[in-house]
């Protein structure tokens, strides 16, 4: 099981004062076939109170098996938020064309950080290189 980290994933991340928004967006390049259980990862701060999440790819399957599950777990030292790998969604057909997918999911607040993560649950027919753009618009909201 491989975990394949967004370019920006260890930088730090903007966190403003209460109620100012922001877009998260971070990218992951796909060099060869994903296998069953990989993951895709990109990190939110602690205090982001997420409003969405979309999900942006390269055309990744010139056939018709990826599919994905998306969900969110901590990256926090001593971590108290449980993980859930299909919050926004399971058997999700990402990647099969190019473009771009709104992925359902009530606001969610995180009070520490946290990776929002793709897991492969089908592979690809046939795989074609390409990227995996999150975009998460937030509300700052700081710790609670």
């Amino acid at each position: 099981m491989a975990s394949i980290k967004s370019a920006q994933f260890l930088s730090p991340k903007f966190m403003a004062g209460d109620g100012c928004g922001t877009i998260y967006v971070d990218t992951a390049t796909i060099a060869a076939a994903l296998a069953v259980n990989d993951t895709i990862e990109f990190a939110i701060p602690a205090g982001a109170q997420v409003c969405g999440l979309e999900i942006d790819t390269d055309r990744l399957d010139t056939g018709a098996g990826l599919t994905f599950k998306a969900g969110y777990k901590s990256i926090a030292a001593e971590p108290t938020v449980a993980t859930n790998d299909s919050y926004w969604g399971s058997g999700l057909t990402i990647g099969r064309t190019a473009g771009r997918t709104v992925l359902a999911g009530k606001p969610i607040t995180f009070n520490e950080p946290v990776s929002i993560f793709l897991t492969v649950t089908a592979i690809a027919a046939g795989f074609q290189a390409g990227a995996i753009t999150a975009v998460a618009p937030a509300n700052c909201v700081g710790i609670r």
